[in-house]
This record gives C-alpha cells, structure tokens and sequence, in this order.
C-alpha cells in the first residue's frame, strides 16, 4: 500500500510540474479600473548647521479606462479623481485637495484645474509604459493659473503640482506595476532583476532590483522586491556656480510587496518602503564649500480595482 501511494504521488508530480507563469497585461478593450496610491514621506535636511524636518503626504486616484488595443499596445485614457497634498514643517502647516472650491487658494484650484481631465498612457503588455500623451494639455490650465498668480508663488506651485502630479509621479506611480513583470516565463520561487532610473523626493536614482515569486494563486501573483539604491549615473546635478555640477553622493534601500490580478496583469495592491541617506561634501571642489545631508523614509501604498 506504501508503495502504491508513493507511486501516486510520483506520477502527480511528473504529470503536474510547478507550472510556469508567463505575466501578460492584458485588460479588456473598453474596462475600467481605478488605483489609489498614498505616499507618506519624512524628509530631513542639514544645510550648513541648519536643521528642518518636513513631513509630507500625497494622495491621488487614478481612473483608467482601455479605449484600444492594437498589437501588442494598450492605451489608457486616463484621469485624477481626486487628489491631496499635506506638509507640515517647522511652524507651517498646509493642506490642499481637490473639492475645496476656494477660489483664493491657488493650490486648491491648480488641483482642481486637472481633475477630470483627460490624458492616455500608452502601456505594452509586458506592463511598461510605452508613452504618456497629452499631458501637456492638461497642464495648460495649470500654467494660466500661476500666470494670474503672484509669480514666485504661481512657479512654485506649479513646480509642486507637476512634481507630485506630473509625468514623472505618473511614472513613479506606474513603477510597481513596470518592475513587477519578468521578461520570462517564471515559477513560484523564481527570482529575476532589473535595473531602473526614476526620481524621488526629487532625486534622481537608480535602483537594481531583485524580485521573487512568492505565492501563486487561482487569481493572483504576489511578487517581492528588494532594492539597492544609487544616484543615477546619468543624471546631471545643478552646478554651484561657473563649474561642473558636484557629486551627489546617494546610498538606500526598497522593498515592495506587489499583488498583481493574473487575468489582466492589473495592481491589486503594492506597499513599499524607501530608506535613502543623500549629499554633498564641502570638501568637493564643486561644492562651492556648502555641504549638505539629505535623508529620506518614504512608504507608498497602492490598491487597484
């Protein structure tokens, strides 16, 4: 009897491998699909004796929809639902969202101005993003609004909202979803690499990455990352005067636990966190002889739906 369910058991596993998965963003022509991501950031700076802490929270929800499909490219028209910025620094607070209709606050109504508005993303279906268009547009009545405004204050607001909502924190924003997808068929356990450039907290880094298959279900992958993070070699700094940029010295670590719907190759829900030690020497002889240390803890949370 021993014999004969050994025998069984044998022949289950020869008969059923450990099957591998091949991930495959694939959405239907005409779905939806919504992704609310929340980043969370404590950012500390030493300038020249000078101590601050600043706290920030950034919120937004994304709404997709597939309106063609075409070889191997997926193009999501997109929009914000709704969007937030908290800071808090020493002896300053403020809160900014869409659906605060304050005509006095240009923040508030910069957020506004893009709500609703549509742009598409162009993504392929190993999970990349092939192009963004149209962003350009929405922008516009963003830049109307900072021209009407004080213009110190209308540039930096501009520069906050395209920094937290323009191309780049879309990119960011899709990032998990990007690195998630193995160029290879894999099996639970399995691990794969990749290397990517992006920025945060306006940095400019590049991350490698190891990403493992742990659990495979009816419905879903669930794949963790683990990332080294460096300056981005290619990345150019910002001179101190007549000179060469000085080196920005950029050391941290990621990790991110990512869930991802296997009928579609959509995000379910992705956490992350982002430890990043960042600075200049004075000693540089591009520094201009003003250091400073920069360090960063930033946790990101994402569903999808």
């Amino acid at each position: 009897m021993k014999h004969l369910f050994f025998t069984i058991a044998l022949t289950w596993l020869l008969v059923n491998p450990l099957a591998a998965e091949t991930f495959i963003f694939q959405p239907k022509l005409g779905s939806e699909h919504t992704q609310s991501q929340t980043s969370t950031m404590i950012m500390g700076i030493d300038a020249a004796g000078q101590v601050m802490e600043i706290n920030m929270e950034v919120s937004s929800r994304l709404i997709f929809k597939v309106v063609s499909i075409t070889d191997s490219l997926i193009d999501l028209e997109t929009r914000y639902d709704s969007m937030a910025v908290k800071v808090e620094m020493p002896n300053f607070s403020q809160t900014h969202q869409t659906g605060q209709l304050n005509p006095e606050d240009l923040m508030d109504a910069m957020l506004q101005a893009l709500k609703d508005k549509p742009f598409n993303i162009i993504m392929t279906n190993s999970g990349k993003i092939h192009a963004i268009k149209n962003l350009e547009a929405i922008m516009v009545a963003v830049d109307k609004l900072a021209e009407q405004a004080d213009p110190q204050q209308g540039q930096m607001f501009k520069q906050q909202i395209e920094g937290q909502f323009g191309e780049e924190a879309i990119k960011e924003g899709m990032f998990t979803l990007s690195i998630a997808f193995p160029g290879k068929p894999v099996k639970k356990g399995d691990s794969w690499q990749s290397t990517s450039t992006r920025t945060t907290g306006n940095l400019p880094i590049q991350e490698t990455s190891t990403h493992t298959l742990i659990d495979v279900t009816d419905a879903q992958y669930v794949i963790e990352t683990a990332s080294a993070i460096q300056q981005n070699p290619d990345a150019q700094g910002a001179s101190m005067g007549q000179g060469p940029a000085p080196k920005m010295n950029i050391k941290g670590t990621g990790s991110i636990i990512t869930t991802l719907d296997k009928a579609t190759g959509w995000m379910v829900s992705s956490k992350g966190e982002t430890d990043v030690q960042a600075g200049i020497d004075e000693s540089d002889p591009n520094a201009g002889g003003m250091g400073f240390k920069m360090s960063l803890k930033a946790n990101v949370a994402i569903t999808g739906k």
